[in-house]
């Protein structure tokens, strides 16, 4: 299964970072390719034509009628989308440490969430983090001010191998 293939290349890859050695580079030869193959034959599929590329603009602007969208960087900033205007970027004052730490509770919670109700939590992790975006540079959002807390973002975050 293709699934399969992509999450088995995925945690090649994952090792290999995590456990640098002076061949590290003749290691990921192979696995880069096999993930371009996946990656490829994943986008041959119906509706699936922009697997792991980023989502277009106008898209997005769709998307932040119902509330600004924001995009979480592993550069420790983040895009902000909103529906009548460019995006902006947004430097955030967090660490990679900090980025990485907060990408390691998301993920624990998403895994949670497939055996239980995780919901509270994922709103406080999602609270936190739309604190962070909105309270350290707000007009940079919208121009003069943070969105109003009743609007509901959308957030993504953009992995990188």
């Amino acid at each position: 299964m293709l699934a399969d293939k992509f999450m088995r290349v995925v945690l090649f890859i994952r090792n290999a970072l995590d456990s640098p050695s002076p061949d590290q580079h003749e290691r990921l030869c192979h696995p880069n390719v096999a993930m371009q193959k996946v990656v490829t034959s994943v986008r041959a599929l119906p509706g699936l034509s922009r697997f792991l590329l980023p989502q277009v603009i106008p898209y997005l602007q769709h998307v932040a009628s119902r509330g600004p969208v924001i995009i979480v960087k592993y550069g420790c900033d983040a895009i902000v989308v909103l529906l009548d205007r460019n995006p902006v970027q947004i430097p955030l004052q967090v660490t990679q440490e900090g980025v990485r730490d907060m990408s390691m509770e998301l993920c624990k919670l998403t895994e949670c969430a497939k055996r239980i109700d995780v919901t509270g939590e994922l709103a406080g992790f999602l609270r936190k983090l739309w604190g962070q975006i909105v309270s350290i540079r707000p007009n940079h959002a919208s121009g003069s001010g943070a969105p109003p807390p009743s609007s509901h973002p959308s957030f993504a975050h953009c992995w990188s191998f």
